[in-house]
């Protein structure tokens, strides 16, 4: 048996193709391909042209087999309520829902798809989240998909689908109980869209999307690096957050400087410029905010007439302009990283708020994979921090034949395709 899970995120599509024997659950196949990134915004399908086409090329690409998908969706207008019903039977369940909904969803009926999930039961009641969404909103993808050979078999939020894909990694039914306290906040780095949610007793809670995400990361550092947007990505992928964590020696600046003045000193022997010869100010932002390997071909062209200061003044100057532009890097990951961490405590409060008896164990951490930006939410956060692997449930001929899995980015497979794994296990029987 086989399904495929298609999640449709902004910049990128990605696939997971599950098959199953014997009672035994793997991927036999996997994607991702990059689309433009006004195709879909804020959830929203923009061109249905471009996301058609990337469709295509993913199934080209990869040599999917099966038409047939499970469809993802986030970050589109949402609206999510917990309520609780006086019936225990799922047909009832379901029949008060269909009847009441005008009452949870304050848009009209014709115009919304909507879906419930129950969260627990107990002798005379059942706690539900209703989920509702704009119809033409979800229609649009669904009708885009179509145009590319597709057959869309179900749609179901990612939300629910990084919620499957955890459990069935890590068996939450066995590693948690109302007996031993335990619970797990799920966590889901997008790249615009989050997830944060928790797992009670295999049961999913509190599912949130929120706005920190990789793009908050890219926006904020805008503010203070003057850079194209694949310039400040760069940066903020290279960079360690756990440097975050760690207070500058004196030492350690004292290193910086001199491997600065070693650089700097190659630098001007390289382009002719003599140790007697100065530089004016105005030359100073040709280190502002760029690499000096980027400006070699800017520096030769300097006029002689603009050398009118000491190359140690030059020196200090652009140590300066380094420290600065160091300085604003890495205060806007921190103010980034901790609107992030942030979100997590709100969450956290109001899960261990409605349930006093619980305790979160554990923090299970997946989405875009930022340098050690899990120890820095462990650190903050006091709660042991862990990545979610899938390589237990990958068909060992994929790092050999995919190409996905032969690229250098290959510690992030996995964080790009978990939510389409939890799309195909929803069609897993």
């Amino acid at each position: 048996m086989f399904e495929i899970g298609l999640d449709l995120s902004s910049y990128k599509i990605s696939a997971v193709e599950l098959f199953k024997k014997r009672g035994d659950i793997y991927i036999k196949n996997a994607g991702t391909i990059d689309i433009e990134s006004h195709a879909i915004v804020g959830g929203e399908l923009i061109d249905s042209v471009v996301f058609t086409s990337g469709l295509k090329d993913l199934w080209k690409n990869f040599k999917f087999q099966k038409k047939e998908v499970n469809l993802g969706l986030s970050g589109i207008k949402l609206i999510v309520k917990e309520i609780e019903l006086p019936v225990t039977d799922d047909k009832d369940i379901e029949k008060s829902i269909n009847y009441q909904i005008d009452e949870y969803i304050p848009i009209a009926k014709e115009n919304i798809l909507f879906d419930f999930y129950v969260i627990e039961k107990n002798s005379k009641s059942s706690k539900v989240m209703v989920i509702g969404a704009m119809k033409n909103a979800v229609n649009n993808f669904v009708e885009a998909t179509k145009d590319a050979g597709l057959k869309v078999n179900s749609v179901d939020l990612n939300c629910f689908a990084f919620y499957r894909a955890v459990n069935f990694l890590y068996n939450f039914k066995k590693i948690t109980s109302k007996e031993n306290q335990s619970s797990f906040c799920l966590v889901h780095f997008g790249q615009e869209v989050s997830i944060i949610e928790f797992a009670d007793t295999n049961e999913l809670r509190y599912p949130r999307f929120i706005n920190s995400s990789l793009n908050s990361f890219i926006e904020n550092l805008s503010k203070k690096l003057d850079l194209s947007n694949e310039e400040l990505k760069r940066k903020i992928m290279e960079f360690d957050f756990e440097t975050l964590l760690n207070k500058e020696t004196k030492k350690k600046k004292i290193e910086q400087k001199f491997s600065s003045e070693e650089n700097l000193n190659s630098l001007i022997e390289n382009n002719n410029l003599s140790d007697s010869n100065n530089i004016n100010k105005n030359s100073f932002n040709l280190f502002e905010n760029k690499s000096i390997k980027n400006n070699e071909a800017e520096i030769k062209n300097i006029d002689s007439s603009s050398l009118n200061q000491d190359n140690k003044d030059f020196i200090e100057k652009s140590n300066e302009l380094q420290e600065d532009a160091l300085a604003n890097l890495k205060d806007s990951l921190k103010v980034s990283a901790n609107q992030l961490v942030n979100e997590i405590i709100r969450s956290n409060d109001h899960f261990l708020q409605e349930n006093r008896d619980l305790k979160i164990n554990k923090i299970l951490i997946s989405g875009e994979n930022l340098v050690n930006l899990d120890k820095y939410i462990e650190k903050n956060l006091k709660i042991p921090v862990e990545r979610i692997n899938m390589d237990k449930i990958i068909n060992p001929d994929l790092f050999k034949k995919n190409n996905l899995f032969k690229s250098e980015n290959i510690n992030n497979y996995s964080d790009r395709l978990i939510i389409s794994l939890g799309l195909a296990l929803r069609g897993i029987k």
